[in-house]
């Protein structure tokens, strides 16, 4: 009771951005015997919010936890510390391991077309983001996203109107 006690407090916390407070509390979840399938991912992206890039990879840099939706959740945040730290090679492996483990893991495919759009696929990022909204379409992430990538295709004087479409979007949902 302990344990899951720490956990639902830390993915509270985690909610809330309290980031450094839940990765207290889902450490010592974890501590206690908790699921690693659920307190890893969700103490993961506590650290990385923290941006403790190294003490995520060193703490769970070898770790592949049995459970396909956790282990994806886990490798997008691996991912994103490696991108983090200029680690482009480890980075797109965490990344691909997401992606083979959920090919529907809406963080992972979000973290790809942000990869895409930052080498200057823009056109590519777009596509992706297009597939994905036909897909989760109800995930305000993803329009959120597609918002982003148009304004930045926009540019300062160019036409914002699908930008802002796809903002008001992600605020409905």
């Amino acid at each position: 009771a302990a344990a899951e006690g720490r956990y639902l407090l830390g993915t509270v916390l985690l909610e809330q951005g309290e980031w450094a407070a839940a990765a207290v509390e889902l450490d010592k979840a974890a501590q206690l015997g908790h699921p690693k399938a659920l307190v890893l991912p969700a103490l993961a992206r506590a650290l990385l919010q923290q941006r403790e890039h190294r003490a995520l990879l060193q703490r769970m840099g070898a770790i592949t936890l049995p459970d396909a939706q956790a282990d994806a959740d886990l490798a997008t945040s691996l991912a994103r510390a490696h991108f983090a730290l200029q680690q482009t090679d480890e980075g797109q492996a965490a990344l691909e391991r997401a992606r083979r483990q959920r090919p529907d893991f809406v963080p992972a495919r979000l973290l790809q077309v942000a990869r895409l759009a930052s080498r200057g696929d823009r056109a590519a990022a777009l596509q992706q983001l297009d597939e994905l909204a036909a897909h989760a379409g109800q995930d305000p992430t993803v329009w959120l996203a597609r918002g982003d990538l148009l304004a930045d295709l926009a540019g300062p004087t160019g036409d914002a109107a699908s930008a802002l479409a796809a903002y008001e979007q992600a605020i409905r949902l």
